[in-house]
């Protein structure tokens, strides 16, 4: 389902990832850059979930300052940006 939602702008790629403990091998999605338009911007709960994801793994604060820095679209869809932030709410509370 993801594959089908990312498209072929994306490419799947196998890669180590460090964690707090240990190693990961993970699949990530990679923009491929003749797909790339720089103009487009995340909308803002997108990077607020982002950055929260961020925090909650561990990530150095030098990447989390990074995606802090990140350029935002406010959503027009108040009610698809408010479902989209409850998600960082619900994460809160299992903690």
């Amino acid at each position: 389902m993801l594959d089908a939602a990312e498209g072929r702008s994306y490419a799947i790629k196998e890669m180590k990832v460090s964690g707090k403990r240990a190693e990961h091998d993970v699949f990530a999605y990679v923009g491929i850059s003749t797909y790339l338009d720089k103009s487009i911007r995340p909308f803002s709960w997108y990077k607020e979930i982002v950055v929260h994801g961020a925090r909650s793994h561990g990530f150095p604060e030098e990447y989390i300052k990074k995606l802090q820095q990140v350029d935002v679209y406010n959503d027009p869809d108040q009610e698809r940006s408010a479902k989209h932030l409850r998600i960082i709410q619900l994460s809160r509370h299992d903690t």
